[in-house]
């Protein structure tokens, strides 16, 4: 059995931008990550879905799903399980199992709360509770970003130097710390740090289990450390 996170995100009134279909689509599969254990996929008209390695080990896919479909908003939901495998190669709307409907389930509660929040689910309600209200804050300061800060964090994260980054926007080297600053980005990277280790403490208490346990077992089990 495989640790898998399933991200699975519909795109906000997306009946009100027409023609963004093939820009969604080119935007998302081409996203690259070695946590990826399936591509992001566009369909079903506004929804995106992709499976990562592990529970929560890159929180970071999240901000970089929201940054390359700006202006768009999206709705998020993870859903953190156990998969039998995952074929190489596979399209993540071909595949099916736990992770998949609690990613469906976590995506429902962000419907219901009409925001463009994130949600995450595991069958485990204490480690439900953490792991959202801390997206809750992330999503909440990057609510706020103007398409300045947007790109600056993001060439940041990927350049590793203000310099570096700089270069790459053609920018002043000043004027991107600035940015990052107003975005408050260590304070996102501390939280991305922190959903990730959330998910190994998660990982340490529930060992993979066999093909035939009952999931909802699994979820009576499994309880995060105190």
């Amino acid at each position: 059995m495989r640790r898998v996170t399933v991200i699975t995100a519909d795109v906000i009134g997306s009946r009100n931008l027409t023609g963004q279909m093939d820009t969604w689509k080119r935007k998302v599969s081409g996203m690259r990550s070695s946590s990826l254990l399936t591509p992001f996929e566009l369909s079903r008209g506004d929804e995106i879905q992709a499976v990562t390695e592990g529970w929560l080990q890159n929180p970071g896919l999240v901000r970089r799903l929201r940054y390359v479909l700006r202006p768009a908003k999206i709705r998020v939901g993870l859903g953190i399980g156990l998969l039998d495998d995952v074929p190489s190669a596979s399209s993540p709307w071909d595949l099916s199992g736990p992770p998949f409907i609690l990613a469906r389930e976590a995506l429902e509660t962000c419907l219901n709360s009409r925001g463009s929040g994130t949600a995450v689910k595991s069958g485990n309600e204490t480690f439900d509770l953490i792991a959202s209200a801390m997206w809750s804050l992330v999503d909440a300061i990057q609510g706020r970003w103007t398409d300045g800060q947007w790109e600056a964090v993001q060439a940041y994260d990927t350049e590793g130097t203000y310099k570096k980054a700089a270069e790459l926007l053609g920018v002043g080297l000043t004027s991107i710390a600035k940015r990052c600053r107003a975005a408050r980005w260590e304070t996102i990277k501390q939280a991305e740090v922190a959903l990730r280790a959330l998910g190994e403490q998660l990982a340490c208490v529930c060992p993979p289990m066999g093909e035939n346990d009952h999931f909802a077992l699994w979820r009576v089990k499994c309880e995060v450390p105190k």
